[in-house]
């Protein structure tokens, strides 16, 4: 492995039955199930689990700008406008 590689467990996913068991071992099962690409930083929640062909999507369907197809934010360091795929920092989505 190369330091631009990943190990495996980060790329090959999970199956239905692994992530019920993950979610299944949390104490508080109230606790609300976020999704993240960018390991926690921005995060949203979870509309929708649906199946797409051979794969099980969970789906945020928070509306999204018409320009792009993306929710525009801006980020809490600069006042610079940036564009993430369903994604907005936590702070925002927190009310801060």
């Amino acid at each position: 492995m190369t330091s631009i590689d990943q190990p495996e467990w980060v790329t090959r996913g999970k199956a239905i039955r692994q992530l019920i068991a993950e979610l299944q071992s949390f104490e508080n099962q109230e606790m609300m199930v976020e999704i993240s690409l960018d390991d926690g930083y921005f995060h949203k929640p979870i509309s929708l689990v649906k199946k797409s062909g051979k794969i099980c999507l969970l789906v945020n369907s928070e509306i999204l700008c018409p320009q792009r197809g993306r929710l525009s934010t801006r980020t809490k360091s600069s006042n610079s406008l940036k564009s993430f795929p369903m994604l907005e920092p936590a702070w925002r989505a927190s009310g801060s």
